[in-house]
């Protein structure tokens, strides 16, 4: 028997044997006549000022006869199963020359496990039954010491031989107290092997970076030990998915990817034991395509070559495989020259090990003039910082708040990425994003870098075009997360897209996303909430739909302005959020993408589905102006603001018949239009109603309700998502 303790006390085992029916694992079988195990004296076991003594019993046999479980003859300390008195446990030893004896009140039960600790701290004898004190005796003095063996389960001098099993003993020169004892007791001396992999990271999203990195976020696994990793997979770049990378926490950047190219990605976690989990669901993700450079500056010390220019203070230049400063105490800069450049563009740089002295910065839309975005990593007296920036005119301005890091400057290899978008800025760190600004004073230019000093130091550039991007941000107690997206036809932003998925979601029914089409400017709830409302109706559950509610700067009539490039809420929803969900969000490949409104969002919701249905499967709209809608300002600025100008919605808007006339072919086979109304527009409903019947248009237009109020949470939405649902499941069948 070996012991644990690092102390050499081993023992050896006389008629024993060893059981698999331990109280954790293994234990050691007394036949009650002359089995034990014994363990050679050692300075070690001959305890003076105080001791614990402790193990697990499983007796077989209980009676009024000394049993013994840790015995140290001759008498010097000794823990006994079984006794003359009545059968009760009894902790005792000799201490100053005097028997003391702690006996519990109660026998032990027969053929049932039971935890015996004794504790003598010098002054008391204490006897512990399962974690809880039984009995206790004053007494102080030495504990007697003598050079004859410690015995279990029996000695050779008095033949007290114990019947049972006994397990886990452990034995200490000093007192535990009763919470040690309870830790003891509840925790093996060897902890049983961990055969339980841990549970399937959730939620994974992978969102492209520009042209060259894609950025991985999920929700974390649980396991009954503790998660030691997570291992990333990719696929293509190989035949199937390999592993590129770990990660110990929630997210991980996968670099150096070629530009236009789609990639996926799956997930799973594993434990120190090296179970793995279950694969997450698999995300995919397509990256940008377009002009991507980079810049690793490893190359001979000077200037930073053809592909650079600089700004007007003067360049940077290349030291030791990194890009330094070449002003003393003041800014200098590089620009890119090497290709045409969006206006929607990104910059990305790596921290070195370099101590930060002044700042350093990413920038983009840099010009010859000098002019620039700048996202600056600062040090002011100790504290590090990141800022956004602008230098117009040779005037440096703060855009928006500060993202305080703290005492500690950030890891060498950290990366900052700067990315503008039409008016927005975003700043990000290691994918993460920090800070957000609008600022429209500088529309062109190119991504660079800008340093502080002669003594601050960046690595590994890159820099690119941009178009729509969406950040991960966070999930709230209710599971809905939020994401800033970055469009430059959904301009005045970032804008937040939250976020619902499924996650009880009815057996048996297909996955679809679900678009809750808002009828207010971002924060508008003076009509209710579209994806609360369903929230509670457990929508995205009962038909495992994953609910997506954009957002917008203006009323959303879901229409392109003729001459704003930044209010193209057709081409935001069509061509970029769609093929974003589709992208990063599905988990079958198959979703249909339904759409959801009323009020203004039913009357633009029924235009995108119309003007794209190889887009948009099915909608519902309830309580909308429908054909009584004539004018392009006819709601006042809220319409005219989006749709510019009338002969805009006359051509491309306005449900006149032409316009069903024109867009009737794909829904004349399939019912994928569900329509309703009673509060403010029942004429107006049914009018289109008659209109679509007369074209053999297929539709849904169920019996009007008063439903009381033009509002999310006016009762219609139940019948609209269900509508929605058996649209679906018989879609192809008229």
């Amino acid at each position: 028997m070996t012991d644990l303790s690092g102390n050499g006390n081993n023992g050896t085992i006389s008629g024993a044997t060893w059981t698999t029916s331990g109280k954790y694992g293994n234990a050691l079988s007394f036949n009650g006549t002359n089995a034990l195990v014994t363990v050679n004296n050692a300075p070690s076991l001959q305890l003076t000022s105080a001791m614990t003594l402790e193990a697990w019993v499983y007796p077989t046999t209980v009676n009024s006869a000394w049993r013994d479980v840790i015995y140290k003859g001759n008498d010097n300390y000794y823990l006994e199963g079984t006794s003359s008195n009545s059968a009760h446990p009894v902790a005792g030893a000799i201490l100053g020359g005097v028997y003391a004896e702690a006996i519990g009140p109660n026998a032990l039960t027969a053929n049932t496990w039971a935890h015996l600790a004794e504790t003598y701290d010098g002054a008391t004898m204490r006897l512990y039954v399962n974690g809880v004190q039984v009995a206790s005796r004053a007494q102080t003095g030495a504990i007697a010491t003598s050079t004859n063996p410690l015995q279990i389960g029996g000695d050779s001098i008095y033949g007290q031989y114990f019947a049972g099993r006994i397990d886990e003993v452990r034995i200490y020169n000093r007192a535990l107290s009763a919470a040690e004892i309870q830790n003891d007791m509840n925790n093996p001396l060897i902890a049983p092997p961990d055969g339980q992999p841990p549970s399937a990271p959730g939620n994974l999203v992978a969102t492209a970076l520009g042209v060259s990195q894609v950025h991985l976020s999920w929700t974390a696994s649980t396991d009954n030990i503790g998660v030691a990793g997570y291992l990333v997979e990719r696929h293509p770049g190989s035949q199937s998915f390999v592993q590129v990378g770990t990660s110990t926490g929630t997210s991980y950047d996968d670099a150096g990817l070629a530009a236009g190219s789609s990639y996926s990605y799956r997930v799973r976690a594993t434990d120190a034991a090296q179970n793995l989990s279950q694969y997450s669901g698999v995300a995919s993700v397509t990256l940008q395509a377009g002009p991507a450079a980079g810049d690793n500056f490893n190359r001979t010390d000077g200037g930073l070559g053809v592909n650079w220019a600089n700004l007007p203070e003067g360049g940077l230049a290349i030291a030791s495989g990194q890009v330094v400063g070449t002003r003393s105490g003041n800014s200098s800069g590089s620009y890119r020259i090497d290709g045409s450049y969006n206006n929607d563009q990104y910059s990305e740089v790596t921290v070195t090990s370099n101590p930060l002295s002044v700042w350093v910065a990413p920038t983009v839309r840099a010009q010859s003039s000098g002019n620039l975005y700048a996202g600056l990593y600062s040090n002011n007296a100790g504290t590090y910082t990141l800022l956004i920036y602008k230098r117009v005119g040779g005037s440096w301005v703060q855009l928006g708040n500060s993202y305080v890091i703290g005492s500690t400057p950030l890891a060498a290899g950290t990366k900052l990425r700067l990315v503008v978008s039409g008016t927005t800025l975003a700043f990000m760190q290691n994918g993460a994003e920090r800070l957000t600004a609008t600022d429209s004073d500088i529309s062109i230019g190119a991504p660079g870098i800008v340093i502080g000093s002669n003594t601050d130091t960046l690595d590994d550039w890159s820099g690119g075009n941009v178009d729509f991007e969406a950040h991960y941000i966070s999930t709230d107690g209710n599971g809905v997360e939020s994401y800033d997206v970055f469009s430059v036809d959904n301009a005045y932003g970032p804008h937040e897209l939250r976020v619902l998925r499924p996650n009880s979601p009815a057996s048996g029914v297909a996955h679809n996303f679900l678009y809750v089409l808002p009828v207010e400017p971002e924060g508008g709830t003076s009509l209710g909430d579209g994806l609360t409302t369903l929230q509670e109706l457990n929508a995205h559950n009962q038909y495992n739909v994953t609910l997506l509610a954009p957002s917008f700067p203006t009323d959303p009539w879901y229409a392109d302005h003729p001459t704003d490039p930044n209010i193209k809420y057709e081409s935001f929803m069509s061509l970029e959020l769609q093929p974003w969900v589709t992208t990063n969000l599905a988990s079958t490949g198959s979703e249909q993408h339904w759409l959801l409104g009323f009020s203004k969002s039913g009357f633009g919701g029924i235009d995108l589905l119309l003007k794209n249905p190889s887009l948009f499967t099915i909608g519902a709209f309830w309580d909308f102006p429908a054909q009584g809608f004539t004018a392009f300002d006819q709601f006042g600025g809220s319409s005219a603001s989006n749709y510019g100008t009338d002969a805009n919605f006359q051509a491309n808007y306005r449900l006149t018949n032409a316009f069903l006339d024109a867009h009737k072919t794909s829904f004349l086979t399939s019912n994928r239009i569900f329509i309703a109304g009673y509060s403010l527009y029942q004429t107006e409903v049914a009018g289109l109603d008659t209109a679509l019947t007369s074209r053999s248009m297929l539709h849904t237009y169920p019996t009007p309700v008063n439903r009381g109020s033009h509002t999310w949470d006016s009762g219609w939405v139940p019948q609209a998502v269900d509508g929605l649902y058996q649209n679906s499941i018989h879609l192809g069948n008229p």
